[in-house]
Formats: C-alpha cells, sequence, structure tokens
C-alpha cells in the first residue's frame, strides 16, 4: 500500500510538469500552396497548423495528417520576428527544413541522395 501511495505522489508531481513542457511556445497557421514533406510524411498544399515547442518539438497538424519532428536550435533569439516556415527544393520535392521567429529551430534534413552516398561508402 505504501508503495502505491508514493507511486500516486510522484506520478501527481510528474504530470503538470510533462503538460508544461509539451506546450507550444509557438504556434501559426499558415497556408501552405504546395505539396511538402517534414518527418518523412507528405502533406497535400493547404492549411495547416505547427507548433513549435521549448523543448524542440515541432508538430504538423492539417487535412487529418500529423508529423512530429526534432530540431535543432540555431541563431540568436530576435526579440518580436514574425514567424516563418523554410523550405527547401530537393529532388522536385519540398521539405519543411526551419521554424523561424523569435528563436529559429532547423529540422534536420536527410534526403534521398544523401542516403545514397552514404551507402556507396
Amino acid at each position: 500500500m505504501k508503495m502505491f501511495q508514493t507511486f500516486a505522489a510522484v506520478c501527481a508531481l510528474a504530470i503538470p510538469s510533462l503538460v508544461l513542457a509539451a506546450q507550444p511556445s509557438q504556434s501559426m497557421r499558415v497556408h501552405v500552396p504546395f505539396s511538402f514533406i517534414v518527418a518523412g510524411q507528405e502533406f497535400a498544399p493547404g492549411d495547416y497548423t505547427v507548433q513549435a515547442s521549448d523543448n524542440g518539438v515541432v508538430m504538423v497538424q492539417g487535412a487529418g495528417h500529423a508529423a512530429v519532428a526534432l530540431t535543432v536550435p540555431t541563431g540568436g533569439f530576435k526579440t518580436g520576428a514574425a514567424p516563418a516556415l523554410r523550405f527547401v527544393k530537393s529532388q522536385n520535392r519540398q521539405y519543411l527544413v526551419s521554424v523561424e521567429g523569435e528563436t529559429t529551430r532547423d529540422i534536420p534534413l536527410r534526403t534521398v541522395a544523401q542516403t545514397t552516398s552514404a551507402l556507396a561508402r
């Protein structure tokens, strides 16, 4: 019984921390007029919600799809910078590579060409 009470106390303390960590620090609604890929998922042109959290997770949702990507912080802090998405075209496909705003977060891109050259060694 004591072990159950200890477990319940730990859960009660940990759950609010997890909820705070999962909350987005930056959220935007965007219309993307072309198909694009993020985290291996292909998205059709349309309206999307993009959420970037302080812990480096970016989530893209819309049109019945969702993808989550881990990011790498780049650049410094820019107070008041407008949020934006940056795409890169590779092999006739558009890839979401960065969520920009007060902080910029890059999504590492691993293209088919990079995979092929790594396997050729």
